[in-house]
């Protein structure tokens, strides 16, 4: 399976799906990302022509917004976001036998 194949995630008690967009994704305030979360659709909006390292992070950045979000953190800082997606995403990548023991 590759990252191309998630189609869904279960955040909380909310089924966002991943939703892979052609860029320009456009924020509120009129810049532009490649990566945003909508709360109200449960869409991860993810832009379509990411390399699969750089697309795993953005879903995990983006799920990292809705996590906080459920957890009733509604204003997290940006770069707290961004650093624990790359830390994740080694840690994960990193212990693969950590990840299938909590799966189990």
């Amino acid at each position: 399976m590759s990252i191309k194949d998630v189609k869904e995630l279960k955040i909380g008690a909310v089924h966002y799906t991943v939703d892979r967009r052609t860029p320009p994704i456009t924020e509120c305030d009129g810049s532009t990302v490649v990566g945003r979360v909508n709360y109200n659709d449960a869409l991860l909006i993810i832009a379509d022509h990411l390399c699969s390292e750089v697309e795993t992070i953005t879903i995990l950045h983006e799920s990292l917004h809705a996590l906080f979000r459920h957890a009733g953190v509604l204003n997290h800082d940006e770069q707290l976001i961004e650093t624990l997606a790359n830390f994740l995403f080694d840690f994960i990548r990193d212990n693969p036998d950590f990840i299938k023991a909590i799966q189990k």
